[in-house]
């Protein structure tokens, strides 16, 4: 009897551990089956690497890695590329959540009102270096005014979250995009690390409801990557707009593309239309850094998140 109980009982708890790794299984999508539906062109080097090409798109993967590059541009998905006897194959959400809107040529709403985010200011001077006596908040602002002349001189209506060195809450630059009815959002910074070799240029959006950010693809969901915020409404466009402003930053001589990342970033979470987060380069790196304190090279900054932006546009 107590075998049978004891039976009956790993039976079950069996089941339970089976239903559990099965619903832990991420649902992928072989390359060649994406290629034949979508026309493309598939080629891949050996099993490493794959790239696949239509019209005016393309896609490349690279085994064991998150991030893809499409047209270009590097962009993180949420799970690597993995090896199967059919050849590559991507988390199937991937496809339908990264790569398939960046090909797809939707039209995007209309941009009439954007608002420029100087990051930090004030209390807040955000990173520094010593090396080049940087200081990120007057960098965000300078950056920042430099494209108000720009997006003003193309038509639009441009609001800015600080004009001057003060401080404003995170909360409180979401509210001045919402109550201008903002069509856009752009959040402007510049990035350190104690790593000095870190370099690049990098734009965040945020996850998707359910998805953790770039820098925790291994780790386990947390509360909050399963609140659903505001911004989540335009995930899409979100992302359409970080690849184009990317892809014209990394045009910049002596720029490296770190991609299109997502971040929980609150500043961005609570804004009503699409909004990114650029990350302008390492002020704690020799190369970004010599670069940076050049006038002319923030001047170039400017012009591409402009030209960026302009290119979103329908």
């Amino acid at each position: 009897m107590r075998l049978t109980r004891f039976a009956l009982v790993a039976g079950a708890l069996s089941v339970f551990l089976n239903a559990a790794a099965a619903s832990r299984q991420v649902e992928r999508i072989a390359l060649r089956t994406i290629a034949e539906r979508q026309g493309m062109t598939i080629r891949e080097d050996g099993e490493k690497s794959a790239t696949l090409t239509g019209p005016n798109c393309s896609i490349a993967c690279f085994l064991d890695k998150s991030s893809y590059v499409v047209n270009g541009v590097c962009v993180y998905g949420q799970g690597a590329a993995e090896r199967s006897l059919g050849g590559l194959t991507i988390p199937l959400n991937d496809w339908k959540y990264v790569l398939e809107p960046l090909i797809s040529g939707r039209k995007v709403p209309a941009v009439r009102c954007i608002c420029i985010d100087a990051g930090h200011g004030g209390r807040d001077s955000g990173a520094h270096s010593a090396a080049f006596n940087l200081s990120e908040k007057s960098l965000n602002l300078d950056v920042a005014q430099r494209l108000y002349k720009l997006l003003r001189d193309k038509g639009f209506k441009v609001l800015m979250t600080r004009d001057g060195d003060r401080f404003v809450p995170l909360e409180k630059r979401s509210s001045i995009a919402n109550c201008g009815k903002a069509d856009l959002f752009v959040s402007i910074h510049f990035n350190a690390s104690e790593n000095p070799t870190a370099h690049g240029i990098e734009t965040y959006i945020v996850p998707q409801q359910g998805t953790t950010a770039t820098a925790r693809l291994s780790s386990p969901l947390r509360a909050q990557d399963n609140i659903f915020c505001q911004n989540n409404k335009f995930d899409d466009c979100n992302l359409l707009l970080a690849h184009s402003i990317e892809g014209k930053l990394i045009r910049l001589k002596g720029v490296r593309d770190r991609g299109v990342r997502r971040g929980r970033f609150y500043v961005l979470e609570n804004v009503h239309c699409p909004a990114v987060l650029v990350e302008c380069g390492f002020i704690t790196n020799q190369t970004d850094g010599a670069l940076i304190a050049m006038a002319d090279h923030r001047q170039a900054i400017a012009s591409a998140i402009c030209d960026g932006i302009v290119n979103y546009t329908p």
